[in-house]
């Protein structure tokens, strides 16, 4: 254990703008050199951020097809955090099921406590409608989506299933998902486009 400074975020529902209260302080606190910092009392094993016995993460993620592309710099960051998918290729264009993007949000430990249960789930394709309710969900944006009151300018607003237009709004102004004149809210978002989601929605969540 040693004795180090933290920064303690706490957030609860509240009347705000965006529906929840944010506050931090700082403290000293006596913490572990190891990570996640929790321990099983009986067993003596670490355990994951879920509570469930910890495997190490593979850190050494080293891809020989992102060179060049988009969003490069966020996918070679997260991997180092030991953020990825296993083997030589990244495959940044490949469509991210579901279960894998619920994967990637489970060892990233700023993100994942807020993750919702019923969240998309399984092998299906994560549509990038879907995509933006989660990243809106995660960053606590989701009582300001459901008021529905933002102008859906995309040239294909009508393909939008119902309710999540002000979703994909919200994501695509805050830089989670890329869009210009058509958002393609039932295409499949790629596996760098999610790394660049994970990645941004960190950083914002990191200023709140």
């Amino acid at each position: 254990f040693d004795l180090v400074y933290e920064i303690v975020t706490e957030t609860n529902i509240g009347d705000s703008l965006y529906g929840y209260d944010f506050s931090k302080s700082v403290r000293l606190s006596y913490r572990t050199s190891i990570n996640p910092p929790y321990v099983d009392a009986f067993t003596g094993k670490q355990l994951s951020y879920s509570g469930q016995e910890y495997e190490k993460v593979n850190t050494e993620y080293k891809y020989d097809d992102i060179a060049g592309t988009k969003y490069e710099k966020e996918i070679r960051i997260l991997a180092d955090m030991g953020i990825g998918f296993a083997g030589d290729s990244f495959k940044p264009d490949q469509v991210i099921t579901c279960e894998e993007f619920a994967n990637l949000i489970n060892i990233f430990p700023l993100l994942n406590y807020r993750y919702n249960s019923d969240a998309p789930s399984g092998s299906r394709k994560l549509t990038r409608q879907a995509a933006a309710k989660e990243a809106a969900r995660l960053l606590g944006y989701e009582s300001i989506a459901k008021l529905e009151v933002f102008k859906v300018d995309y040239t294909d607003a009508s393909k939008f299933t119902k309710g999540y237009a002000g979703y994909a709004v919200i994501a695509d102004k805050l830089g989670l998902i890329e869009a210009s004149k058509k958002f393609n809210p039932k295409g499949g978002l790629t596996r760098a486009e999610a790394m660049h989601l994970l990645f941004k929605g960190a950083s914002i969540m990191n200023e709140m």
